[in-house]
């Protein structure tokens, strides 16, 4: 399952609480949609500061790392074919 397959199935969930809630009268629909109104910008700031975070920083970086892979070959069986000069 992706991420967005993931959060779709989280929207609907996330709808079909909100409904019940107020089916069950737990909520009126007025605050329901205070509380819908309110949940984005928690998410954003809460988002913006994990990815900030020396830790999600860190996270990012190790992500990127083990997917790189040189393009050119590390071979290290070559010998230097240098001379050094000088006296001798």
């Amino acid at each position: 399952m992706t991420q967005d397959q993931l959060l779709a199935v989280l929207r609907q969930l996330l709808s079909f609480a909100g409904g019940f809630a107020v089916a069950r009268g737990w909520l009126t629909n007025e605050q329901l949609t205070a509380i819908a109104g309110l949940i984005p910008p928690v998410v954003a700031i809460w988002w913006v500061w994990r990815r900030s975070s020396p830790s999600g920083q860190i996270a990012a970086v190790a992500a990127m790392s083990a997917s790189w892979r040189p393009s050119i070959p590390m071979d290290r069986s070559y010998r230097s074919t240098a001379t050094v000069r000088g006296g001798a």
